[in-house]
């Protein structure tokens, strides 16, 4: 079980939570993504631009972003990498709490409150893509 770090809600988490429901659980705070892993999908122009962002704003189609939308989206992005390698290593079933998928994002732009696309880019990160 992976949990994202966002403005100390990690420990407020795991200090609320109901202790059955973190009972043999692996909690973790991700890294980040490394740049290849988020090009699987994503276009480096789009990354760039997102590595960029300064304040607060719209980045797309109803897609807001914050100076630390980057950090946060590229760490999900690594939950989401880290939960399909041990789903498939060790036939475990996993979780990834976030907002969403990320579905609505496209390889060149943010969509639908979708920055990234996470569950295509856990997807990807499986995939012997050299074939």
């Amino acid at each position: 079980l992976a949990l994202l770090h966002r403005s100390g809600c990690f420990d407020e988490f795991l200090r609320l939570a109901p202790p059955t429901l973190l009972q043999g659980k692996e909690c973790s705070f991700p890294a980040l993504a490394n740049v290849d892993e988020l090009l699987l999908v994503h276009d480096i122009e789009y990354i760039k631009k997102l590595q960029g962002l300064q304040g607060c704003g719209d980045f797309g189609e109803e897609a807001f972003f914050t100076s630390q939308t980057y950090d946060i989206v590229s760490r999900v992005a690594k939950m989401a990498i880290n939960a399909a390698k041990k789903s498939c290593e060790e036939r475990a079933i996993t979780y990834v709490l976030t907002g969403c998928p990320g579905h609505h994002a496209e390889p060149s732009r943010a969509r639908g409150f979708c920055i990234l696309n996470y569950l295509a880019i856990a997807v990807a990160s499986r995939l012997d893509l050299s074939q």
